[in-house]
């Protein structure tokens, strides 16, 4: 009682901008430390990621979602106050050279197969559910870390475009994974494809566009431009100049991404349960 008056008459009211600064990041800190987000791994979005360090209930369904090429993750911020706030909780990717990551190169990874081994499913896992346990251990978890992980609510994954191979490709590796008992995460519970053909018709030989089927090896800029437009339409958001500067080298990685993609378990089917979305009219 004494110390706690003490900094109310002495520090308190000396500095109340700077306490108040302090016990909020220890309070951050502490949030963070339970649910295991790690800020200098910034794969969930930053609004994302606030919403997980700040939640008091846990919802009932974690949907993780990737967004089509060349896109950031901020398209899908709406998406949290749409989807049964209390229920669902949107967490949408944002990969390297878009959004908060727009300094790293939108092509490091080189592959969509190596993005998701070497980039998603380490920081992800974090935020699923574990299943590599037994119910005597369950209410002693040897860290903080396994508690969060065992208790944490079941996923599914969002792709629209690009982002659908990149949830398919998630999708198979954690199988394969399991396969070789080498996953002691959960499933996802729901794979959502939209906007993609089955990734056995990926690749320039499948494409419906003929006359330039793959856009990445197009070196020139306007070529490129023009070549884009008249296979996705014209999109008033990639008028100016500027943008479509800032834009087209992470689009370009992404479309050579799709153009080379192999998925890694050709030989066997997904057992995840798949809905497939489409738009009246889309032949791609």
């Amino acid at each position: 009682f004494e110390a706690r008056a003490f900094f109310r008459r002495h520090v308190w009211r000396v500095c109340p901008v700077a306490v108040g600064h302090v016990l909020s990041q220890r309070r951050a800190r502490a949030r963070a430390a339970m649910i295991q987000v790690d800020s200098a791994e910034p794969l969930i979005s930053r609004a994302a990621s606030a919403r997980l360090r700040t939640a008091v209930v846990r919802p009932k369904l974690r949907l993780f979602c990737i967004a089509q090429a060349g896109c950031d993750a901020g398209c899908f911020h709406p998406w949290q106050d749409l989807l049964l706030p209390g229920e669902v909780e949107v967490l949408p990717l944002e990969l390297p050279g878009r959004g908060q990551r727009f300094r790293e190169s939108p092509d490091a990874f080189g592959s969509i197969r190596a993005l998701v081994a070497d980039e998603i499913l380490p920081k992800i896992s974090k935020l699923l559910p574990r299943t590599d346990f037994d119910e005597g251990a369950r209410g002693c978890p040897a860290t903080m870390e396994q508690h969060h992980e065992w208790t944490n609510p079941p996923f599914a994954i969002f792709g629209h475009s690009f982002g659908a191979l990149v949830a398919y490709e998630i999708c198979a590796q954690i199988e394969a994974r399991a396969r070789r008992h080498d996953w002691p995460w959960a499933k996802p519970s729901t794979l959502y494809a939209s906007g993609m053909r089955a990734p056995s018709l990926c690749g320039p030989a499948h494409d419906p566009d003929d006359t330039n089927p793959t856009l990445s090896t197009l070196i020139d800029d306007d070529v490129f431009w023009t070549a884009f437009e008249r296979r996705y339409g014209r999109n008033p958001d990639l008028v100016k100049p500027e943008v479509r500067a800032m834009i087209l080298p992470r689009l370009r990685a992404d479309l050579a991404a799709m153009e080379t993609y192999v998925p890694s378990s050709s030989s066997s089917k997904l057992t995840v349960r798949t809905r497939v979305i489409l738009a009246e009219g889309d032949d791609r």
